[in-house]
């Protein structure tokens, strides 16, 4: 069989702080959004029913309850940092949820277009892309396997190997620290 895919050999899927600057540029309207899930890993159905009553000072509980269940089903809190609390300023918080009430296609609808205005490669257009770059980026920064899976909500360690990819620079310069 000569079609199968080489899962190995694609592109990995997350933006360079490039990326997400021009992301924030091309969306006028929208950039807090990205802004805040890219910062906290969030899933766009947490995101969707995140209470006001769920976000602290320094951080945010991710709630799961039999009637809103998030993927893993667990609770979890993700810490804030100060990029999530300016994108969490922009937003309305005089409702019972933080994000409005729009379809989850329109998301990723809004998403699309201000990829391709800001000229982001097809590829990365995606909603889960952003809580791609988070992991990644916290990989990157020097964070341990075990807190990056517990501040995404992985049950399983294998996942968040998924979302760890690290760039080649990261790589190439991860060799330059040592020296035998």
């Amino acid at each position: 069989i000569e079609d199968i895919p080489d899962n190995e050999s694609k592109p990995v899927k997350f933006h360079s702080n490039e990326d997400l600057q021009k992301l924030y540029d091309s969306s006028p309207n929208h950039w807090h959004w990205w802004k805040l899930m890219v910062n906290t890993g969030m899933r766009l159905g947490e995101l969707r029913r995140l209470k006001i009553e769920n976000i602290k000072d320094d951080y945010i509980e991710i709630i799961s309850t039999n009637k809103a269940r998030n993927k893993s089903g667990k609770y979890r809190v993700v810490g804030l940092n100060d990029d999530a609390k300016i994108a969490l300023s922009e937003f309305d918080k005089s409702g019972e949820f933080l994000f409005p009430e729009v379809w989850r296609s329109s998301v990723g609808t809004a998403l699309t277009r201000c990829c391709k205005r800001a000229g982001i490669k097809k590829g990365k257009w995606g909603v889960h892309v952003l809580r791609h770059t988070f992991g990644s980026h916290l990989a990157m920064a020097g964070v341990d396997l075990a807190s990056i899976g517990k501040l995404m909500g992985h049950r399983d360690i294998k996942t968040t190997m998924i979302y760890v990819h690290l760039t080649p620079d990261h790589l190439r310069s991860a060799v330059k620290s040592i020296s035998l």
